[in-house]
């Protein structure tokens, strides 16, 4: 099993835990609330019904059913019962490189093969004050551009991409007083 599936299978996992009373909340509380604009387009989009997995108090067979078809269908939309088939017994395969010093921290860049024929590149930041105690684990999912693995490690192509980035919002950099607080703990 790849660790995608072993992922995608413990967010179904978690699926096991919702509250009833929290689901009825959720019914009677919109999400979210939308300025005027894309409160309509969304309206447009998505129509004034309720999806037919949405949960609600009279869905047929009760809470146990509503779990296990929703479970099936996001199995399905995810194709995990394909990558399960096509990955066999693959298993993943982390190939690193020679760390980098940086300001507080070694930068390591590393290959995962997560199926066969599929590697995900990634970056390994450790800080410099490694003990064997239990740290905090941050992954930071791909940035806004076509880099964005490397923009959210601090790698840039060329100074002009550094401060084209650093200049957006999404500033890779503010993710660190969030960071340097979950390791001080």
């Amino acid at each position: 099993m790849t660790t995608l599936t072993r992922t995608c299978f413990a967010l179904l996992a978690g699926l096991s835990v919702i509250d009833m009373a929290a689901a009825q909340d959720a019914i009677e509380k919109p999400f979210a609330q939308y300025a005027d604009a894309p409160a309509r387009y969304l309206k447009r989009i998505h129509g004034d019904g309720v999806g037919a997995l949405a949960f609600r108090p009279d869905y047929p067979g009760g809470f146990a059913a509503w779990q296990r078809d929703a479970r099936n269908k996001l199995v399905d939309l995810l194709g995990l019962t394909r990558i399960r088939r096509d990955a066999g017994d693959h298993r993943p395969v982390v190939h690193l490189g020679k760390p980098v010093q940086e300001d507080g921290y070694h930068r390591r860049r590393g290959d995962i093969e997560t199926e066969p024929g599929v590697t995900i590149p990634f970056w390994l930041l450790t800080p410099d004050d490694e003990t064997t105690a239990t740290r905090p684990l941050a992954i930071c999912a791909h940035g806004h551009d076509s880099d964005g693995w490397n923009t959210y490690a601090g790698v840039y192509r060329d100074d002009d991409h550094r401060k084209t980035t650093l200049a957006k919002d999404g500033d890779p950099d503010i993710m660190w007083p969030f960071i340097e607080s979950a390791l001080a703990k």
